[in-house]
């Protein structure tokens, strides 16, 4: 999605595809995808590109999804991808780490330390990367709205850090995804979309909500939905 200019100078949104948004159906930072976009998505679910070691059944196609963001026009579009696969995810793929979404709407603060993980793709080869960040207060010039949080990242540049990603922070002893980003070039202050912000949208569209589970129950649930971030114009895959 991204923020254009109309022939009359008017702000206007499109999909990727170029066909305008029609933004009076996004209400309460919630719109549904078209059908027809969707069917372009293929989603990636493993970083394995290598047939013989992880097989072909390593992206999915989308079913269902939403973007879950601001829904002001002449804003830039700012939030995330709500998408729902074709099917679940084997507990056993592999190559394929799951991550937890935060319980709480804040579930962290200035100073905390985290890390920001990402992707390197040098063909054939794609490598994760992991660089530590720490929690801070959005500056003033990059325009922020209440979904937004900002991260400082330890080591950042154009050829190994200036990618999208995930701010990830260890909650109760889980991988917690704390924000998410698109690419930027040049490497500027990290702006993040908070997860915790829309942790009760997540919870009544895709069914990932603050629960109790007795220690004695030993099943493992699965989810059918994955997160993405968009914001001016890129989409984080």
């Amino acid at each position: 999605m991204a923020i254009q200019t109309n022939d009359t100078g008017n702000k206007i949104w499109e999909w990727m595809d170029n066909r305008p948004v029609d933004i009076k159906q996004c209400q309460d930072f919630e719109m549904k995808i078209p059908k027809k976009l969707l069917k372009t998505f293929r989603i990636p679910i493993s970083i394995c590109q290598d047939k013989d070691r992880c097989g072909t059944n390593i992206e999915r196609s989308v079913v269902d999804g939403y973007y879950i963001g601001n829904c002001e026009l002449g804003e830039i579009p700012f939030g995330m991808l709500l998408l729902e696969i074709s099917s679940n995810i084997p507990q056993n793929e592999p190559f394929f780490t799951p991550v937890c979404i935060p319980a709480e709407k804040e579930p962290v603060q200035p100073n905390d330390v985290v890390h920001f993980d990402s992707l390197k793709v040098t063909k054939p080869i794609t490598y994760v990367t992991s660089n530590k960040a720490t929690i801070g207060k959005c500056p003033a010039n990059i325009g922020t709205f209440v979904q937004s949080m900002c991260a400082k990242r330890d080591q950042c540049t154009d050829k190994s850090g200036g990618r999208g990603g995930s701010l990830v922070k260890k909650i109760d002893d889980r991988e917690t995804i704390v924000g998410v980003s698109s690419y930027y070039e040049n490497c500027p202050d990290g702006h993040f979309v908070s997860v915790g912000f829309f942790k009760d949208k997540l919870c009544s569209l895709a069914g990932i909500c603050k629960t109790t589970i007795p220690l004695s129950d030993s099943s493992v649930g699965t989810t059918l939905g994955l997160i993405y971030m968009i914001t001016a114009g890129f989409l984080f895959l």
